[in-house]
């Protein structure tokens, strides 16, 4: 079974996800390069965010930083990281952690991710 392996990174500057980009050793730090098609030119790239290879229940892609509401017996509002080797979920208001595999049968949905929807993480 293969695993499609993708990353996005936030662009402070455009205010959206940059998926298209370059990264480049420069001494001891990497830049990430974006080509807007006229002038090749170096933007400060926020988080690298891996794909977790799941989608939501509306086909979504879900990566790392997304906040996911679990529809469970209650809604769950929850922060996607990738911690020790695999991806989990963190619970906003407990803080607690569970494994991202433990909820691929239920029900996830995308409500925003921790850029654009900052005020979700309160």
């Amino acid at each position: 079974m293969s695993r499609e392996i993708k990353f996005r990174a936030w662009n402070g500057w455009l205010e959206k996800f940059e998926k298209d980009f370059e990264i480049r050793r420069e001494g001891d730090r990497l830049t990430f390069w974006i080509d807007d098609n006229e002038n090749e030119e170096c933007v400060q790239l926020g988080d690298i965010q891996q794909f977790t290879g799941l989608k939501d229940k509306n086909g979504v892609e879900i990566y790392e930083g997304d906040v996911v509401r679990i529809n469970s017996d209650s809604f769950l509002d929850s922060k996607v990281i990738f911690e020790h080797g695999c991806f989990k979920l963190i619970e906003i208001r407990l803080g607690d952690s569970e494994a991202f595999n433990h909820f691929r049968e239920r029900q996830l949905r995308i409500i925003g991710n921790i850029y654009e929807n900052p005020e979700l993480l309160k």
